[in-house]
């Protein structure tokens, strides 16, 4: 838990959005719909264990 706490927003940010959308060449970005689902209630836990 205490690395956690150093690791920027920003980071943690990049390899969210990483997985949560399809790059495909000469097309805009496509989102992932089931990492999607399973990040809801993932980023939903870790926003109440964190207060």
């Amino acid at each position: 838990m205490n690395f956690l706490s150093f690791v920027p927003i920003t980071i943690i940010s990049a390899i969210l959005f990483e997985n949560l959308l399809i790059e495909k060449n000469g097309q805009w970005p496509n989102l992932n719909f089931i990492n999607c689902l399973a990040a809801i209630p993932t980023l939903l836990a870790g926003f109440l264990s964190k207060r």
